[in-house]
């Protein structure tokens, strides 16, 4: 017999090693054992050991043991080549990689079909007249404009200022065409930031219902732009500078308030998500406390109108926007992408993980982090629609699976396509000609599609 080969007798299965013939359930045991310091007890089981020592899963095949199936299709480690080959064979092995490989790549290329042809519908919304469509044409030949505008810019300075005034007075609609480009690439940026720190929380935490919110990032811009409203009344509108500046703070150092106390809680070296996300929820409910007191006691009706119109604010089009958005955003994804493989380890428990010699702690306060900054980037330039974070990682995990370069590639899709979405319908629906604000159509579209996925059941981070 071939090493590595099994073979089926009334007492079992057996697999052939070195010529020696032993039982699986106890190779399995073996190698669990093997991975083990000395005097240390087993405080985990392998995924799929019971399979593995049967040989089968479900009536299918002995070929493929039912721990490599597991780990396959629904654990977060995804299996190399060289240890299917062990099982299944080179072959077979390549065989089953590429049909699952030509399977994901189906997926990233329909996704992306649509949303990039919804962000070509999208161009031809006006986001200064709210309801109103421009012709195709129409927005080909107002980019088009802006591109020769531009090369103006960088050959002839001198000349683009009267360049450009001359173009804005042959088509009145060239500014609205720029400002919509711009309006969707924020819409873009911001939901694949929000899917992504939802995706990155409900691993750490280990939680599939878990936000970024509940760490008090939201309360924190909530109460910066209370103290600004304070300071500047009306006027806070005119201090686009400000607003920005006040919110980061702001969400800072509630995030950073939130994290040591949960730290401290939780013991020197421990993580304890209950602990973290019961001191985000003791902070979130004080400040609101504090913000409710202030608006009842301290804030006349120009005040209140003001702070009520800029918590439903998306953010200003601007050098802030790129700069929060770009900045911001590839501060916390670079991280994200350079740690993706050992970030898969986060959502298995402290014992497993340390057996591979990884400290989950540290990981785990990395993905925090990395999420915090991107919640609280997407929410300045786009508003409360902290919902998505929610919900579209709970969609990716049932459509694309849940190893984590996976979950990556698909909430970064699947988060811009679905924030796109609300924002063509916030643009579309009008009421008395006034456009309804991008939180309340989140809210309309998000919760119908937590409570569908709740009612299936869907898989959570496992």
């Amino acid at each position: 017999m071939a090493s590595g080969s099994r073979k089926r007798s009334a007492n079992g299965e057996y697999i052939f090693i070195d010529g020696k013939a032993l039982r699986a359930d106890e190779v399995v045991s073996i190698d669990m054992r093997s991975t083990m310091a000395p005097g240390q007890e087993a405080v985990s089981t392998v995924p799929g050991a019971k399979e593995a020592a049967d040989g089968t899963k479900d009536g299918k095949t002995s070929k493929l043991s039912g721990a490599l199936r597991n780990l396959g299709k629904d654990d977060a480690l995804e299996l190399s080549p060289e240890v299917l080959e062990g099982s299944l064979g080179i072959e077979n092995t390549r065989s089953l990689l590429a049909d699952e490989r030509k399977k994901m790549r189906a997926k990233y290329l329909t996704f992306g079909a649509v949303l990039v042809l919804l962000a070509l519908a999208s161009l031809c919304m006006s986001s200064q007249h709210p309801g109103r469509f421009y012709a195709p044409t129409e927005v080909i030949a107002g980019l088009a404009t802006w591109v020769q505008l531009g090369v103006t810019f960088v050959v002839d300075n001198a000349n683009f200022a009267t360049e450009r005034l001359r173009a804005v007075q042959a088509n009145p609609d060239l500014s609205d065409h720029l400002l919509q480009v711009q309006v969707v690439f924020k819409y873009l940026a911001c939901g694949a930031l929000l899917a992504l720190s939802g995706m990155l929380y409900q691993n750490a935490f280990k939680n599939p219902i878990a936000a970024p919110s509940m760490l008090g990032v939201t309360s924190g811009i909530n109460i910066a732009l209370l103290v600004l409203v304070m300071q500047f009344g009306y006027e806070a509108f005119t201090h686009v500078n400000l607003y920005y500046v006040y919110s980061i703070i702001g969400g800072v150092l509630v995030l950073a308030l939130v994290m040591l106390g949960g730290k401290w809680i939780s013991g020197k070296g421990g993580f304890n998500a209950v602990n973290m996300i019961l001191m985000g929820t003791i902070v979130s409910q004080l400040l609101g406390v504090v913000i409710q007191y202030v608006q009842t006691n301290f804030m006349d009706e120009v005040q209140w109108d003001a702070y009520n119109l800029l918590m439903n604010a998306t953010g200003v089009v601007g050098p802030w926007m790129y700069g929060t958005l770009v900045i911001g955003g590839l501060a916390a994804l670079i991280p994200v992408i350079v740690f993706r493989f050992r970030l898969n380890l986060i959502s298995f428990s402290d014992a497993e993980t340390k057996l591979l010699g990884v400290d989950p702690t540290r990981l785990r306060l990395l993905a925090l982090a990395c999420g915090s900054v991107m919640i609280l980037v997407a929410q300045l330039n786009s508003g409360q629609v902290a919902m998505i974070s929610l919900i579209v990682p709970f969609l990716v995990r049932a459509v694309f699976g849940a190893e984590f370069r996976k979950q990556l590639g698909g909430n970064l899709l699947m988060g811009a396509l679905v924030l796109l979405i609300c924002g063509d319908l916030s643009t579309t629906i009008v009421f008395d000609g006034y456009a309804v604000g991008l939180a309340p159509v989140v809210s309309i579209v998000a919760l119908p599609l937590f409570v569908w996925m709740m009612a299936l059941r869907q898989r959570s981070w496992e």
